[in-house]
């Protein structure tokens, strides 16, 4: 097989034990600065398997993720992703919004 240069977001669920969780839900979802304010946008979810791994990929470029997990409670963790290729990705899905208006902070990659 070929390498494959596409970005992913991988992880590990574990409880306290570090034991992994087997089922907890994992969401994708793209933190999208538009209309003046800060956008999340769904974008996929998955499960873990058995040794509570996950994975979400092909990432978009120059893109901010947040990933939350679902278990007993609610966990969000930010993660900025940093991809190198082109081509098909995943990407957030826009709710509403009836401004055209992108806002102009630099730490998220205002809806490009």
């Amino acid at each position: 097989m070929t390498e494959d240069g596409r970005d992913v977001i991988y992880g590990v669920v574990h409880d306290c034990h570090k034991e992994p969780i087997c089922d907890a839900v994992v969401k994708l979802i793209e933190v999208v600065c538009e209309c003046g304010k800060e956008e999340h946008r769904p974008v996929s979810h998955t499960f873990t398997d058995k040794d509570g791994e996950f994975v979400f990929g092909p990432l978009c470029p120059n893109r901010t993720y947040e990933v939350e997990i679902w278990v007993n409670q609610v966990k969000h963790v930010k993660i900025c992703a940093k991809c190198n290729t082109k081509g098909d990705c995943l990407k957030g899905v826009k709710m509403d919004c009836d401004c055209k208006e992108d806002c102009h902070r630099p730490e998220l990659p205002c809806g490009k």
